[in-house]
C-alpha cells in the first residue's frame, strides 16, 4: 500500500483553495491589492493545521467478569462481546444503566461511546422477560451520515458477529428513520417497529405529529425504556430549548419510566473533574428534564501508552535522533522514538488540577514545532521536517501507531 502523506495532502488542499479565491479577486488599487494580497499569504482563510492525539485508554473489567457478576446477559457476553477488550469508561457506563440509571458518557472521537449505550441498550434487551414487539430505545443522532454509519456498525460489528453460528438470528431488531429512507423500507418500519430505531430530533418529532406515523407514535409511547442523545453539546440555544420540550413531550406520553443517556467528545474542558462533571451533569437534567447527579457523568479515563514516562527527560535523546530516517522507522522504533515520549507527555496528555491525565487540548502544528524547536534549541525548519517526518510515520498503515493523528 503506497504511504499516505497527509501533509502533502493538506497543502496541495490549501494551495487549490488559494488559487480558486485569488481567481475572481482582481482590485486595481495597487496598495489595496497588496494588503489583500499580504493578507492570503498569512492565511488568513486557511488557519493552521491543527492537532490532537487520540490517547490508550484505561481498560475496563473483562466481558467474563461482567457476565459473573450479573452486569452483562451471558447472551451479549459470550456472543456479541466476545473478543472486545472494553474500556473502563465503556464498563463503569454498562454498570450505571445495568442499575437503572441513566449516564452520560464524555470521551474523546474513537473511544467507543457508542459501544457503551448501544451495549447497554442489548443488555437489557436480551434481559427483558417479555419480548413483545414494539420500539424499545430511539437513538436521535445529529446528522444523517451518523445514522448511515451507526446502521451499518449494527448490522456488521453486531448481528453479523451474533449469526456466525448457522441458524443462529439476531434476536434484535434496529432500523433507521431520516427523510433518506424510502417509501418501501418506511412501510415495513410501519408494519414491523423495531427494537431501536435510529433518528434525528426532526423526524423524532415529525413522528410525533404526523398522522400516518400514528402506529409508530403508540409503539414507542407503549414500548419505549432507553433515549438516547448522540453528541449531546450540539443542542444548545433555541434547538437546544426544542429539544428539551421533545422529550418531555416524549417522558410525559410514555408508559414506562424512560432511561435518559447521552454522549459527547466536547461538552467542558475546563476546570477541576468535580466541578466539569456538576456542570455537565446540571446540562444534562435542563435537557432529558430528570435529574442528573455527578456520578451518572462518565469520563474517559486514558492512559501513556508508551514505556518512557511522562516526566522522563528525552531533550538530549530528541537532538541526536532529529535527523532519523524517518520512512524507515518500524513500529517498536515508532513507539520507543523519544520525539513520541515527548509529544505523548506535552500534547497528547495533560493533567487535570487534581493531578489526574486527560486527553490533552487541540494545538496548532507550527505551535508544536516551534515548542519542539524550542526545547531543542534548534531551528524551526529542522523541527518541522523531523515532527512532519515522525507523524507520517507511526500513521501510515504498517505500523499500529500508539497514537491517533487527527489533523482539521
Amino acid at each position: 500500500m503506497k504511504p499516505v502523506d497527509i501533509f502533502n495532502i493538506h497543502d496541495g488542499i490549501v494551495r487549490s483553495y488559494s488559487e480558486y479565491v485569488r481567481s475572481f479577486v482582481t482590485i486595481k488599487d495597487q496598495s489595496i491589492a497588496q494588503a489583500i494580497s499580504a493578507e492570503l499569504d498569512s492565511g488568513k482563510l486557511w488557519p493552521d493545521a491543527l492537532l490532537q492525539f487520540n490517547p490508550a485508554y484505561e481498560p475496563g473489567d473483562k466481558v467474563g467478569a461482567l457476565i459473573a457478576s450479573g452486569v452483562l446477559h451471558p447472551e451479549l457476553g459470550s456472543n456479541v462481546f466476545s473478543g472486545y477488550p472494553l474500556h473502563r469508561h465503556q464498563t463503569e457506563a454498562l454498570k450505571i444503566a445495568d442499575g437503572g440509571h441513566g449516564f452520560i458518557v464524555t470521551s474523546g472521537t474513537g473511544s467507543g461511546k457508542s459501544l457503551a449505550f448501544l451495549g447497554s441498550i442489548m443488555n437489557g434487551l436480551f434481559k427483558a422477560p417479555d419480548r413483545t414487539p414494539g420500539i424499545k430505545a430511539i437513538i436521535v443522532y445529529p446528522m444523517n451520515a451518523v445514522i448511515n454509519s451507526q446502521e451499518q456498525s449494527l448490522e456488521n460489528n453486531y448481528k453479523s458477529k451474533y449469526e456466525t453460528t448457522p441458524g443462529r438470528h439476531f434476536p434484535i431488531t434496529f432500523a433507521k428513520y431520516t427523510g433518506q429512507v424510502q417509501s418501501g423500507s418506511r412501510i415495513n418500519i410501519h408494519a414491523n417497529p423495531p427494537d431501536i430505531l435510529l433518528t434525528n430530533y426532526m423526524m423524532l418529532e415529525l413522528l410525533l405529529t404526523r398522522g400516518s406515523d400514528s402506529d409508530l407514535k403508540k409503539s414507542l409511547y407503549k414500548n419505549l425504556r432507553w433515549l438516547v442523545f448522540d453528541e449531546l453539546h450540539t443542542y444548545r440555544g433555541r434547538q437546544g430549548a426544542d429539544v428539551a420540550m421533545l422529550i418531555r413531550r416524549i417522558r410525559a406520553a410514555c408508559s414506562r419510566d424512560i432511561i435518559c443517556m447521552g454522549t459527547s467528545a466536547t461538552m467542558i474542558s475546563e476546570g477541576s473533574v468535580s466541578d466539569r462533571k456538576s456542570a455537565i451533569a446540571s446540562f444534562a437534567s435542563s435537557i432529558f428534564g430528570v435529574p442528573f447527579r455527578k456520578d451518572q457523568v462518565v469520563d474517559e479515563s486514558v492512559r501513556p501508552s508508551l514505556s518512557v514516562g511522562l516526566e522522563s527527560p528525552v531533550q538530549e535523546k530528541i537532538k541526536v535522533r532529529l535527523g532519523d530516517d524517518w520512512k524507515a522507522l518500524g513500529s517498536d522504533a515508532c513507539r520507543n522514538h523519544p520525539l513520541g515520549a515527548w509529544l505523548e507527555s506535552n500534547f497528547a496528555l495533560e493533567r487535570s488540577p487534581e493531578g489526574e491525565l486527560r486527553r490533552g487540548k487541540a494545538h496548532s502544528f507550527r505551535a508544536i514545532v516551534a515548542a519542539l524547536a524550542g526545547y531543542c534549541g534548534t531551528g524551526e525548519a529542522e523541527a518541522q521536517a523531523s515532527l512532519a517526518g515522525y507523524l507520517t510515520a507511526v500513521a501510515q498503515p504498517r505500523h499500529k501507531a500508539w497514537l491517533g493523528l487527527l489533523r482539521n
